[in-house]
């Protein structure tokens, strides 16, 4: 059997862009019990209501951080904020997406 002798010189080590390590750039994300306590409080604070487009909606929603965890924002109820799944929290995740990439920040 041939061996293949044009191969490696094709092959190339993936460039990746650096990545951002969570904890030296903001507060660690929530999970499990404590987040879903936080999570209740945020929809009756918010009465079930997207703060971007007013829709009301008990199962369409999303607790969105106000200012995001990588920009230094925190998990403090003043910093959370309901958004209904779609269009606003897509709308947003994909606007801060876009400004992380790019090593932006907000103000």
């Amino acid at each position: 059997m041939a061996r293949l002798q044009t191969l490696k010189p094709r092959l190339q080590v993936a460039k990746t862009k650096p990545r951002i390590d969570q904890a030296q750039t903001g507060t660690a994300r929530l999970y499990g019990n404590t987040w879903q306590r936080i999570r209740q409080q945020v929809l009756l604070k918010g009465e079930y209501t997207c703060a971007e487009c007013g829709r009301v909606s008990i199962f369409e929603m999303e607790v969105d951080h106000i200012r995001p965890l990588w920009l230094g924002g925190s998990n403090e109820l003043d910093n959370l904020q309901l958004l209904c799944k779609s269009p606003c929290h897509e709308l947003k995740t994909a606007q801060e997406a876009a400004l992380r990439s790019t090593g932006g920040g907000f103000d």
